[in-house]
């Protein structure tokens, strides 16, 4: 009868590195070196990324789950909770993610990973990007209310009536008090709000001017109360959030507003010799605010993120998109990140 024997490498906070083989570590002595958490961390995912590759599909699963716990262990994090249908009220409250503007599902499966490491079953909206391409024509967002209406749905069923938290990044934040009114918007009608608890929105523009430097095609919609809106709500569903659910409208949901500190904006001028990213967000944060020369995650500025009546988090060094961890910098969906950020 064969044996298989699988192993898997951490290396702890304090600089230890420990060999784990079903269960059973023998510690080495620390480095001579002193690596910072980012580089251990780093170290983790090398090890991961190694030991996962040539192997079948099984094994890939199961050292995963190995490393997973490993890594659980060394960094102190709390057991994700393992669950059944009959044993819902013990776990704590699931976790929907919300993709952001022109984002498809796929880069948030490492958000959804740390989340569940953090102890949070976490599932991620469903999206294609090329999904969000209509609304930059005048189209509306139903696409996506419809989507994150099937999807709570499911996670509030399948976890025995359990509100659910939602976790929405940049764009997906005002959408989803979007969802949580009971408003008519476009011809229908979503009323999320009795099957959520709270809503913590990552880098969520709810203030933005929505002044972009190629201009802006108002939206085309139907069947709403004219009455509630006003000629500004009615070309831009920003706008209809802001007006018809303003700040944080449902007393019944706990709000959080978060945003990176991450990038200052910066004018080009001649003979500049400043980091492009200071340039790209000087215009983006100008889109938003009016202002270019102001702090922000390189995408969303500080203030336009900032929800009235929501708790507010500002998150120093951290950037907007997912794409800023292949250039070194934090984001959103770091464990670091949403360690600052739970419990929820």
């Amino acid at each position: 009868m064969a044996c298989l024997s699988l192993a898997c490498v951490t290396v702890s906070p304090h600089g230890h590195k420990q060999n784990k083989v079903w269960g059973q570590y023998r510690t080495k002595a620390p480095s001579s070196r002193c690596r910072t958490l980012q580089q251990q961390k780093h170290q983790c995912k090398l090890e991961t990324s190694r030991r996962l590759r040539s192997t079948s599909p099984f094994v890939r699963v199961v050292k995963a789950r190995l490393i997973q716990e490993n890594n659980r262990r060394a960094w102190k994090l709390p057991r994700a909770s393992v669950t059944n249908d009959a044993d819902t009220s013990k776990c704590r409250a699931p976790i929907v993610v919300l993709p952001g503007f022109l984002q498809g599902s796929k880069p948030y499966r490492d958000m959804q990973q740390n989340l569940e490491t953090l102890g949070y079953p976490t599932t991620v909206m469903p999206l294609n990007s090329l999904e969000w391409f209509p609304t930059l024509w005048g189209g509306s967002f139903d696409f996506y209310l419809e989507k994150l209406q099937a999807v709570v749905s499911e996670v509030y069923d399948k976890h025995g009536g359990q509100k659910v938290h939602l976790v929405a990044h940049s764009a997906g934040g005002w959408i989803a008090r979007l969802f949580l009114g009971a408003a008519v918007y476009n011809g229908r009608s979503y009323n999320g709000e009795p099957m959520v608890q709270s809503l913590l929105c990552l880098g969520s523009p709810h203030y933005s001017l929505e002044e972009y430097p190629f201009g802006r095609v108002p939206e085309r919609r139907r069947g709403e109360d004219d009455s509630l809106l006003d000629d500004a709500a009615r070309g831009s569903s920003l706008r209809f959030a802001n007006r018809v659910y303003p700040g944080a409208h449902h007393s019944s949901v706990r709000y959080i507003s978060a945003c990176g500190k991450g990038v200052l904006g910066a004018p080009w001028q001649p003979g500049y010799k400043g980091a492009a990213e200071g340039v790209v967000s000087y215009f983006s944060y100008r889109s938003n605010c009016g202002e270019g020369a102001v702090w922000g995650d390189a995408v969303t500025d500080l203030e336009s993120a900032k929800l009235q009546g929501a708790t507010w988090v500002e998150l120093e060094g951290v950037w907007h998109s997912p794409s800023a961890k292949g250039k070194g910098h934090k984001w959103y969906g770091d464990i670091e990140v949403l360690a600052q950020l739970v419990p929820l």
